[in-house]
């Protein structure tokens, strides 16, 4: 039984001693699991902060390329503001300099061509329908004072002698002549004008205008006058300017017919022409608009003119055509050699082109500049008075 127990303890003996060894193997092998370890974390950790001083290193070059982008984007959106603010520039200096028109000058002689001829349509469609009563019933002195004092210095004195002495119901012509003449005036009046609200200041825009046609390059004169008519016809032509000028277009008519021989009162004639002709009125007055619009507006490289004589002038053929020779040469009479031939009235418009012509090697602003007629006016004359066998007018 001892020995037994004894060959027990000998072979627990050696299983424990077997243990031991193994233990200690085990330790071996830990500790030197452990110095790996301690090894690899120290590869991690110089591994993470190499990356780390990596990252920051990228992350301070971003931020440096952030900020030079963002200062390549100022610079660009500064470029592209200083781009568009040159653009503009260049645009209104293109405008100044450039010489194109928008008209030609055979647009401009049809409007003009189209304006005359409804003057005359109206003129003659009034003159041959409006009801005369001269000998039932004479015409205030009043209303003839009043009515001469409208049309003094347009229709001019001979003419307005032949409305309130001549048979009108034969020579209904007479009356026409007068309204062409007044009419004629009108559209020269409103074509011709800077604003509509104060006629007094058109001699200041007009003396600027000569002053600069004058010194500056057409371009610029023109342009000038362009922008400047553009500005003041937004400013002055408004819903009220054009009805007043419906109405005193009637008051022109109406004191034509007053003188004629109308004896319907003042007032109550001019709501008859407006109440009547007010469509035609509308017309007329819408052309004119449109001319004074196109000269001010869309001609740049010259200026063009209206031409309109007074009542008195000499009769020349050079720049006007008599109106009751339908286009042949005026033949002088005989008492002409006494009594020159004089304009009684315009009967349409006429229209002249002034431009430079430049001289070799001058500078911008110097130049000879010269009228070239595009539409001569048409007058009737004082020899008239003897076709209509009318004396002492």
């Amino acid at each position: 039984m001892v020995e037994i127990l004894e060959e027990e303890l000998r072979e627990t003996k050696e299983q424990l001693k077997e243990i031991k060894q193994k233990l200690r193997s085990t330790d071996a092998e830990l500790r030197k699991a452990a110095d790996i370890n301690g090894i690899l974390q120290d590869q991690v950790a110089n591994e993470r902060n190499a990356r780390d001083r990596e990252y920051q290193r990228h992350r301070q070059v971003v931020k440096e390329h952030s900020r030079t982008l963002a200062k390549m984007n100022e610079k660009h959106e500064n470029v592209v503001d200083l781009l568009e603010t040159r653009s503009a520039e260049l645009r209104v200096a293109q405008t100044y300099l450039t010489k194109a028109d928008n008209l030609s000058d055979a647009d401009i002689l049809r409007m003009f061509e189209a304006l005359n001829s409804h003057i005359y349509q109206l003129s003659a469609h009034l003159a041959d329908n409006i009801q005369l009563d001269r000998g039932s019933l004479s015409t205030p002195q009043t209303w003839i004072t009043e009515a001469t004092e409208i049309l003094d210095g347009v229709v001019g004195a001979e003419l307005i002698q032949l409305l309130a002495k001549s048979p009108h119901s034969e020579l209904p012509v007479c009356i026409q002549f007068a309204l062409q003449s007044r009419m004629v005036g009108f559209a020269n009046m409103v074509i011709s004008t800077w604003n509509f609200h104060d006629l007094e200041h058109n001699k200041l825009y007009n003396d600027v205008y000569m002053q600069l046609r004058a010194s500056e390059d057409p371009a610029v004169s023109g342009r000038w006058r362009a922008l400047t008519v553009t500005s003041l016809r937004a400013l002055t032509l408004n819903e009220t300017t054009i009805p007043r000028l419906h109405d005193h277009l009637a008051i022109f008519i109406t004191s034509i017919t007053l003188l004629a021989g109308l004896t319907a009162a003042p007032v109550q004639a001019h709501q008859q022409i407006i109440s009547r002709y007010g469509g035609e009125l509308i017309t007329l007055v819408d052309i004119m608009l449109q001319l004074q619009r196109a000269i001010g507006e869309e001609i740049i490289s010259s200026q063009i003119n209206l031409v309109v004589y007074l009542s008195g002038e000499t009769f020349n053929p050079e720049h006007m055509e008599d109106y009751n020779a339908g286009g042949r040469p005026c033949t002088p009479r005989e008492s002409d050699a006494r009594a020159p031939v004089v304009v009684l009235g315009t009967m349409s418009l006429g229209v002249t082109r002034i431009e430079k012509k430049a001289m070799g090697g001058n500078a911008a602003g110097q130049g000879t500049w010269v009228s070239v007629t595009l539409l001569k006016p048409k007058v009737v004359l004082n020899t008239i008075l003897d076709e209509l066998q009318i004396s002492g007018a």
